[in-house]
């Protein structure tokens, strides 16, 4: 089965990476730690798991996708109140 290349700035996985951010900011974690969180995270996923994760969900996340990742995790950080 072919794995796909995902280059979307918005996907389905979209609103967990938001969701992240809301729930670090509503647990109190602090900036530094909350970003480093986010951006570890993506590194695991697209770096440690990459194989993993690609063969289960038969796509492979491309630079818009994961630097939108990013960007929607820490504006749902810095946006919740």
């Amino acid at each position: 089965m072919d794995i796909i290349q995902n280059n979307a700035i918005f996907d389905k996985w979209s609103f967990v990476h938001a969701l992240l951010g809301v729930a670090l900011k509503k647990t109190g974690t602090t900036r530094p730690i909350a970003y480093g969180i986010i951006l570890g995270i993506e590194i695991i996923e697209n770096q440690l798991l990459k194989t993993r994760v690609a063969e289960l969900f038969k796509e492979q996340e491309g630079t818009k996708n994961v630097t939108s990742d990013i960007i929607i995790g820490i504006l749902a950080y810095e946006l919740t109140p």
